[in-house]
């Protein structure tokens, strides 16, 4: 059994199905492409900072261990995938009006700052003086495998809570 277009209304709707397909078609070819020129610039730039790591390591003569102990460090760092959503990430934070990004800070903040005795006290005393603290001082960070927060003999210049992951600390110039 054969379905053609018998009339004039057939044909001009199958010609609308036609172009309407072909549209579709189109738009689904373009994004798939547009996905795999996004994803070959990403990897052009990952091997292009690759390439210049390579050539200033090499270029100032930096010694082997210390380069293979930077190689090392970046292909780490690279490899691990940020698993926390840090408020800087989220954009449509930056257009809430300013009283409600600082609730949403104090409710996300107070209770990591809240274990720690002067922060247990100062939020006793003034629960506003800790609502600026959340609101003017306080960052959220990723570090990775391998990464130092500080080392020894250097100043001390922030104040870290770990909220998710593990610290290794090591007391005394060598560790």
């Amino acid at each position: 059994m054969e379905v053609v277009p018998r009339n004039t209304a057939e044909r001009a709707y199958t010609i609308c199905v036609i172009i309407f397909a072909l549209v579709m078609f189109s738009s689904f070819v373009s994004s798939i492409t547009s996905a795999m020129t996004h994803l070959h610039d990403v990897n052009m730039q990952h091997a292009r900072q690759q390439e210049y790591l390579r050539r200033y390591i090499c270029d100032n003569k930096v010694s082997l261990h210390l380069g293979r102990r930077i190689y090392e460090f970046v292909r780490q760092h690279c490899s691990t995938t940020k698993k926390r959503i840090h408020e800087s990430d989220v954009t449509v934070f930056k257009v809430l009006p300013e009283s409600l990004r600082v609730d949403l800070r104090c409710e996300v903040f107070v209770p990591v700052l809240l274990p720690h005795p002067f922060f247990n006290c100062c939020h006793n005393y003034d629960r506003g003086l800790l609502s600026n603290i959340c609101r003017f001082a306080l960052s959220e960070v990723t570090v990775s495998i391998g990464q130092e927060l500080f080392s020894h003999g250097m100043e001390a210049t922030h104040m870290f809570f770990i909220t998710s992951g593990e610290l290794d600390y090591f007391f005394g110039s060598c560790g």
